[in-house]
């Protein structure tokens, strides 16, 4: 079944688009290519080896942008499209926690100042329905709940948040949904297979061991006594399928009435969780254990200092995992 907050990466993600803007706009400036240049020396920490090295500096944010398939967005753009967006970031201060401000930050602050740079964007397109950036989150932004949506597919979804949302950005950028609005435009383009895994309907998408490498790796986990794997798979699984009753049982260990993940309980709207095994959720994912750090992107009230955390896979990534942190670091 989808996250609560579907589209709570999709800001962060379309911003990859930004920050390579930004890049371009820099290297003019100081005559250097981000994307070729040795990395300059910052007051970050050095990066190690493996899934603990820290997104310590505007290369890093830059190399994740490619590894999203976002850097080539910038040449989506007209040239008179991109020259407009140069001009806009003329009188920028680029520095690296600029960037990691932008692409992590969660917050209601954070959020505005990806809107209006968004907005900014936006006002440079020609033509509003073939904004690259919106099309190419929406196609990216719901890889992590397991649907795979063909750019027709989003192109349609957004030309319908166009034509109907009052403030379109944010609706894409914050999840400011009116979610009459989405529902009807995902009813409209979407394939039915994909309008059924988005509404976890009985039947659609992978239901059983073998069908599907993501789930089966997470059923292995699960099987294994991770309880944040049996609980992620529980989240993205559809509705009487195998793969929901493995997860929900804790690897058949449980009836199945609570989370696997000790301490956790869903809050009175059911929408997130509570309980001391927030804070829990919350070292494990600091401390490498991954499938916990995506648990806790899933689960977290929104725009908490734990879905940051979920988000980054315990600050490790400078743009947030899709389809997961077990997947992009694991």
């Amino acid at each position: 079944m989808p996250s609560a907050r579907p589209f709570a990466r999709l800001g962060s993600l379309v911003i990859a688009v930004v920050l390579v803007a930004a890049c371009s706009v820099e290297s003019d400036r100081s005559g250097g290519d981000p994307t070729t240049d040795d990395p300059p020396t910052t007051d970050a920490p050095p990066a190690t080896e493996g899934p603990s090295a820290p997104a310590s500096s505007m290369w890093t944010v830059f190399e994740q942008a490619e590894e999203l398939g976002t850097a080539d967005l910038f040449d989506a753009f007209s040239a008179a499209e991109r020259r407009c967006i140069e001009a806009a970031f003329a009188d920028v201060e680029i520095d690296l926690e600029w960037a990691r401000r932008l692409a992590t930050g969660l917050d209601a602050e954070a959020e505005e100042a990806r809107v209006d740079l968004q907005r900014t964007l936006f006002g440079c397109v020609e033509d509003e329905a073939d904004y690259e950036p919106a099309i190419r989150a929406i196609t990216t932004g719901l890889e992590p709940d397991g649907i795979t949506v063909s750019h027709d597919e989003a192109r349609c979804l957004w030309a319908v948040i166009v034509d109907g949302a009052e403030d379109p950005i944010r609706t894409v950028m914050v999840g400011d949904v009116d979610s009459d609005l989405v529902l009807d435009g995902i009813e409209r383009c979407f394939t039915e297979e994909n309008l059924g895994r988005w509404n976890g309907e009985a039947g659609f998408g992978p239901q059983a061991y073998g069908d599907d490498d993501r789930f089966d790796h997470l059923h292995d986990d699960c099987s294994d006594g991770d309880p944040h794997a049996c609980d992620v798979l529980y989240l993205l699984s559809s509705i009487d399928s195998d793969y929901e009753a493995f997860g929900e049982t804790c690897g058949e260990t449980t009836d199945g009435t609570s989370f696997c993940t000790p301490g956790l309980e869903l809050d009175d709207g059911g929408l997130a969780v509570r309980g001391d095994g927030l804070d829990e959720l919350v070292l494990a994912c600091h401390d490498g254990q991954l499938h916990g750090c995506d648990l806790l992107f899933r689960v977290s009230p929104a725009a908490s200092e734990a879905e940051r955390v979920g988000y980054t896979c315990g600050d490790r990534l400078a743009v947030g995992a899709v389809p997961s942190c077990a997947e992009r670091l694991g």
